[in-house]
C-alpha cells in the first residue's frame, strides 16, 4: 500500500476514536436504547385477551426442568386406529319353491330330402334340374309335379325348392355351379 494512503486511513481512524471518547463522556443516550418495549396483551378472534401459559408470567419464563430432547430424532407418526370389525358372514339360504317346468323337447329335425341334385340344364325352354329320387332320376322345371307327391315351387340358378303336396313340408337344395348357369 502507498504511504500517503496509509497515513490518510490512520488519521480517519484516530478521528473516529476521539469522537467516540468525547460522546461517551458528554451524552448518556446509550441506556435509552436498552429499555424494555411494552406490548399490549394478545387478543383472540373474539377480542378477549388470550390466556398466557402457566410457565410465562409478566414476560418472564420459568425454567424448564424437563431433560433436553434430541431435535434431530426421527419422529414416527402415531399408529393408525384398529380396523373396524368385519361384518358377520350371511350364508344365503337355498331357494325352495315350486319345481321348474321340464325343458321343452329338442326340435325334431326335418326328414331328409327325398331328392338329390345331380345337375342342371338350360335350353330354349329355360333352366331345368336333374333330380335323383328314390326309384329314378327326373328332369324338372319350376311348377312340375314329381311322383304325384312333390312339386317344384321355385327354381333359380342357386337353389331349387321342393314341397310335399300332402304335408306341406319344404326342402331347399343348393344347385352346383356349372358353366351353363354362371352369372
Amino acid at each position: 500500500m502507498k504511504a500517503t494512503r496509509l497515513h490518510g486511513l490512520l488519521v480517519v481512524m484516530a478521528a473516529l476514536v476521539a469522537a467516540r471518547a468525547w460522546d461517551l463522556h458528554g451524552n448518556d443516550k446509550a441506556d435509552a436504547v436498552a429499555q424494555a418495549v411494552s406490548r399490549p396483551p394478545a387478543t383472540g378472534a373474539s377480542g378477549t385477551p388470550s390466556p398466557r401459559p402457566e410457565r410465562e408470567r409478566d414476560g418472564i419464563r420459568e425454567r424448564d426442568e424437563a431433560p433436553p430432547r434430541n431435535a434431530f430424532a426421527v419422529r414416527t407418526p402415531p399408529a393408525p386406529p384398529p380396523p373396524p370389525p368385519a361384518p358377520p358372514v350371511v350364508v344365503p339360504k337355498p331357494f325352495v319353491g315350486p319345481p321348474l317346468p321340464p325343458p321343452p323337447p329338442p326340435p325334431v329335425p326335418p326328414p331328409p330330402s327325398p331328392f338329390q341334385v345331380v345337375g342342371t340344364w338350360t335350353d330354349d325352354k329355360g333352366l331345368s334340374v336333374f333330380l335323383a329320387g328314390p326309384r329314378s332320376t327326373f328332369q324338372a322345371r319350376s311348377g312340375e309335379v314329381l311322383m304325384n307327391e312333390y312339386r317344384v315351387t321355385r327354381l333359380t340358378a342357386q337353389e331349387v325348392v321342393i314341397h310335399q303336396i300332402a304335408s306341406g313340408q319344404a326342402w331347399t337344395l343348393a344347385l352346383p355351379i356349372s358353366a351353363s348357369n354362371r352369372p
